[in-house]
């Protein structure tokens, strides 16, 4: 972080690089870089950060086969997203349509299926 860089954007900087992370597959370094982010977020009070940090977690855990923990991820993220718009958490609503697809127990994706599927 340089000194000029603004202590509010480093959230969204650290999700956006450990998106990149999981992309090339190296989810240790993600998930650590991620949890930093969730506190930082939470002691900025930066709810869309916090949201898209649990939304790379709840990524993480589905691409470790640890679904259930995936399903508790992403509806924190959700939750914490408030009313986020499906067009712009595409992603969130359908990982969380994917995994009750496969038969995961998903009260509120169910809802999330739904907006996704009116995104198509």
């Amino acid at each position: 972080m340089s000194d000029l860089e603004d202590p509010a954007a480093v959230p969204l900087r650290q999700v956006s690089e450990a998106m990149m992370l999981i992309a090339l597959d190296r989810l240790d370094e993600a998930e650590e870089l991620l949890l930093r982010t969730v506190r930082t977020a939470e002691s900025l009070d930066d709810r869309d950060s916090g949201s898209r940090a649990l939304e790379g977690l709840g990524l993480i855990a589905s691409r470790r086969g640890r679904f259930e923990r995936a399903v508790e991820l992403l509806e924190q993220a959700l939750d914490r997203a408030g009313d986020a718009d499906p067009e712009e958490r595409f992603e969130l609503y359908r990982e969380l349509a994917r995994l009750h697809g496969e038969g995961t127990n998903l009260p509120r994706s169910i809802r999330s299926e739904e907006h996704t599927s009116e995104l198509q």
